[in-house]
């Protein structure tokens, strides 16, 4: 009887539910497929349009769009948590290495990714 651990757990990982935007493995996922982080900066973005709108373009205002959408851009770009197709070998090789230091307390996979 032959199984496969490590593809199981990979499988796993990727039918995981996560942020639509962070993709975070480890947060729980609330309104509109985000997590509570991402949900509050997609609030920011919304209160900080609706101000620009209602007030007109002030140099204070433009500039707190700016800082959220910013901040929005960030919080996708984090989506490199949950896309291990994106993953170089090299960081997957450290992360198992970290993984079987920490457990097996030797280096099991010292050099594979190269």
């Amino acid at each position: 009887m032959e199984s496969n651990y490590a593809r199981e757990w990979l499988e796993a990982i990727k039918q995981q539910v996560t942020c639509a935007w962070c993709q975070h493995p480890s947060v729980p996922v609330f309104r509109g497929g985000l997590c509570h982080h991402c949900y509050r900066i997609r609030l920011k973005v919304r209160r900080a349009r609706t101000c620009v709108e209602r007030y007109g373009e002030l140099y204070e205002l433009e500039f707190d769009v700016r800082v959220a959408e910013k901040a929005e851009q960030l919080a996708k770009d984090e989506a490199a948590w949950g896309n291990l197709e994106a993953r170089s070998p090299l960081h997957v090789e450290h992360t198992l290495s970290w993984l079987s230091e920490r457990f097996v307390k030797k280096d099991l996979y010292y050099g594979l990714a190269t």
